[in-house]
């Protein structure tokens, strides 16, 4: 993974099944870039995987991993104040 990930798709077998995991990647990307949420971005993937025949059981989680570090900074920065404050 590098500093350009957008997201992380978590999914079972019958996503790639008649699909690519290129395909998958360029549709996140595709979504992403028009502004669709993680829980779009995980409905229409699987409705792709569904129209390219995939005829297994298809879980899709997309996790946006920006505002995932974004919040983690956050936490962490929360944590460091918390310390120096005085009881």
């Amino acid at each position: 993974m590098n500093d350009d990930a957008l997201y992380l798709i978590v999914a079972s077998d019958g996503l790639t099944e008649q699909w690519s995991i290129e395909g998958v990647s360029l549709l996140v990307r595709e979504l992403v870039a028009v502004g669709h949420d993680p829980v779009s971005v995980s409905r229409e993937v699987c409705n792709k995987a569904k129209q390219t025949g995939s005829r297994d059981n298809i879980t899709v989680v997309a996790m946006d991993l920006q505002r995932y570090f974004k919040v983690c900074d956050g936490l962490l920065v929360q944590e460091e104040r918390s310390d120096k404050l005085p009881i």
